[in-house]
């Protein structure tokens, strides 16, 4: 975050003359606003927000809500948890929030290398937006992870769990394509998670609360199935 706004004004009047002759699909594909591209904003859009942080958030997300319980599973180590006296719920709990907060530290530390940015270089931006992306971005990567967890809590396998989550991913990332580049294709973008994250726009309009209560509504829904089905599965145990 820090080395993007460190390169903004050597690449600011590329960029504009970039933005004029790019094709529309570029902006689909990449995920940025192309209409402020020559802007700091604009800018964190395109190289950082579109579509570099959700999925690398994504990664993160997919691969530990896979493994929150799923690891354990796999080493046996869960017997062990279980026969302690923690229940099943608490287990889910805990492990949703450990997942949460390593997403939340790896979100907060791009806004304050952002923050850092505008201190240091000529780089004026909103940091509340850039905050109300980052949080879109955490709930976007949260989101992924309690899926997977979901997935696992049902299945009892890990790599199934992380395959359902590329999946997701995946899927979402080409219906948002889809339904920007195809005539009557438009109504793809909802039901792709990427569409209700929008981090590029977010960093120029600011929050858009909807899509927050879609994003939180979907964690809640996921992570209330997880503890459900874990709590009821035969782990063999």
């Amino acid at each position: 975050a820090l080395m993007f706004a460190a390169l903004y004004e050597s690449f600011a009047g590329e960029i504009e003359d970039m933005a004029e002759i790019a094709p529309a699909a570029m902006e689909a594909i990449w995920g940025g606003n192309l209409d402020y591209a020559d802007t700091p904003a604009g800018w964190l859009g395109l190289e950082l927000y579109g579509i570099f942080l959700p999925v690398v958030l994504a990664i993160i997300g997919v691969s530990s809500g896979a493994a929150a319980i799923g690891s354990e599973e796999d080493s046996g180590t869960l017997e062990l948890l279980l026969a302690s006296p923690v229940g099943r719920t608490r287990i889910v709990v805990e492990k949703s929030l450990s997942v949460s907060a390593q997403l939340a530290i790896v979100g907060m530390s791009v806004w304050f290398g952002v923050a850092l940015g505008t201190l240091l270089f000529p780089f004026e931006v909103s940091l509340t937006h850039v905050l109300a992306a980052t949080l879109m971005g955490w709930l976007f990567g949260t989101t992924t992870s309690y899926f997977a967890m979901c997935v696992q809590s049902i299945t009892g396998k890990k790599g199934v769990a992380i395959g359902f989550g590329a999946g997701l991913v995946a899927s979402s990332y080409i219906a948002n394509i889809l339904s920007q580049l195809i005539n009557g294709f438009s109504y793809l973008k909802y039901i792709s998670i990427f569409y209700y994250y929008d981090g590029a726009n977010v960093l120029i309009e600011g929050l858009k609360v909807e899509s927050l209560m879609v994003l939180l509504g979907g964690s809640i829904i996921t992570f209330m199935i997880s503890i459900r089905f874990f709590r009821v599965r035969d782990t063999g145990i």
